[in-house]
C-alpha cells in the first residue's frame, strides 16, 4: 500500500467526527508526509459559521480542542473510514485576532505565542473494549464449553450449572459495555454491522437457553423431555454463533495481529479438548456396555449349566423290617 496524505474536513465535538462534504477545505503546497511526519498546510473558506456552532474571530480566548493517537496509521483512503479512539485529548485557546492575517499558512515556531493550554492532557480509556472482549471470549471459549462437558461427560450437574450461571452474568455484562461502546463511534451506533446483528441473537438463544435449563433442573426431571433437547440443541447453536462472532468482533474492533491469533488458538486449544472428552466419553460408553453385555452372557451360560447338571440323588437310608407279632 502507497502512503499518501488524506485530509478530511470534520466538525464535531467530544464525538467520533463525520466527513462534511459541504466545508471547503482546499490543500495547500507543502502539504505531505515528510519523514514519516504528516505535514497539512489546508484553507477552510467557510470555516468561520456551521450548522451548531460559529468560530469567533474577535477572541482571545476561542476554545479548541485536540487529540492525538493512537501511533498506527489508519491506513485507508475512504472518506468515511472509521476513527480509532485517540490515546490522548486536551483542550486549548486562542487569541484570534493574533491569528487573523494574510491569506497564508505561518511558518512552524518552536515557541507557543497566542494561545494556551487549558488543564492537563487526558488518556483516552480504551478499558471497555478490553473487558468486552475477556468477558466474551472466555464466556464462548471456556466457561460454555467447560459447562456441556460437566454435564454431558462425567454427569456432573451442580458444576454445570454453576459453570453456565457465572457464564450467562459474564455475557450479559460483555453486552452492556458493547451497547455503551456503541453509542462511541459512528460504525456501530446503529446496531446494523453483522457482529452486533450476531450478538444480538446470541442474548437471546442466552436468555432462552438459561429459561429452558432452570425448567428443567427445577423439576428434577432425568429423562430427556423435549424441552431438555430443546435446551441442549440451543446451547449448541448459541455457542458456534458466539465463537463465530468473537472472530468477526476481533475484524470490526480494528484489532492487530496479535489479539486475533490468541484467540485462534484458544478456541482450536479449547476445540480440541471438547471433542476429546466426548471422544473418551464415547469410548468408556463402549466400553461399560461391553462389559455389561459380557455380564449378561455370564449369568445366562450360569443359569444353562445349572440346568443341565442333575440334582443329587438323595441319601439311602435302609430301614429295619417290621417285627411280626408275638
Amino acid at each position: 500500500m502507497g502512503r499518501s496524505l488524506i485530509y478530511l474536513p470534520y466538525i464535531r465535538g467530544h464525538v467520533e467526527p463525520s466527513y462534511d462534504k459541504d466545508i471547503d477545505v482546499r490543500l495547500l503546497d507543502g502539504s505531505g508526509i515528510f519523514n514519516y511526519t504528516y505535514i497539512v498546510r489546508a484553507v477552510c473558506h467557510n470555516c468561520r459559521q456551521w450548522s451548531g456552532g460559529a468560530l469567533n474571530v474577535n477572541t482571545t480566548k476561542q476554545p479548541w480542542i485536540y487529540a492525538v493517537g493512537p501511533g498506527r496509521s489508519l491506513e485507508s483512503d475512504s472518506k468515511t473510514a472509521s476513527i480509532g479512539l485517540h490515546d490522548d485529548y486536551g483542550a486549548f485557546t486562542m487569541n484570534m485576532i493574533q491569528a487573523t492575517g494574510v491569506g497564508d499558512v505561518p511558518d512552524a515556531a518552536a515557541t507557543m505565542s497566542g494561545a494556551a493550554s487549558v488543564g492537563s492532557p487526558h488518556a483516552s480509556s480504551n478499558y471497555f473494549k478490553l473487558f468486552h472482549a475477556l468477558f466474551m471470549g472466555s464466556v464462548f471459549v471456556f466457561f460454555y464449553p467447560l459447562g456441556i462437558i460437566c454435564a454431558r461427560v462425567f454427569g456432573w450437574v451442580r458444576f454445570h450449572i454453576t459453570s453456565m450461571m457465572f457464564a450467562t452474568i459474564l455475557a450479559f455484562t460483555g453486552f452492556f459495555l458493547a451497547v455503551y461502546m456503541s453509542t462511541l463511534f459512528n460504525k456501530s451506533k446503529y446496531y446494523n454491522t453483522p457482529h452486533q446483528v450476531i450478538g444480538l441473537i446470541i442474548m437471546i438463544g442466552i436468555v432462552t437457553q438459561t429459561t429452558l435449563g432452570f425448567m428443567h433442573h427445577r423439576s428434577r426431571a432425568e429423562e430427556r423431555t423435549p424441552k431438555v433437547k430443546l435446551h441442549g440443541w440451543v446451547g449448541q447453536v448459541v455457542l458456534l454463533l458466539g465463537i463465530v462472532n468473537g472472530g468477526i468482533g476481533f475484524n470490526f474492533a480494528g484489532a492487530s495481529r496479535t489479539p486475533i491469533i490468541l484467540y485462534s488458538l484458544s478456541v482450536f486449544g479449547m476445540a480440541l479438548f471438547y471433542g476429546l472428552m466426548f471422544y473418551f466419553k464415547s469410548c468408556w460408553s463402549k466400553h461399560k456396555k461391553t462389559l455389561s453385555e459380557m455380564a449378561e452372557e455370564d449369568e445366562h451360560n450360569a443359569h444353562y449349566l445349572s440346568d443341565l447338571v442333575p440334582a443329587p440323588a438323595e441319601t439311602y437310608q435302609p430301614q429295619e423290617p417290621p417285627r411280626p407279632y408275638h
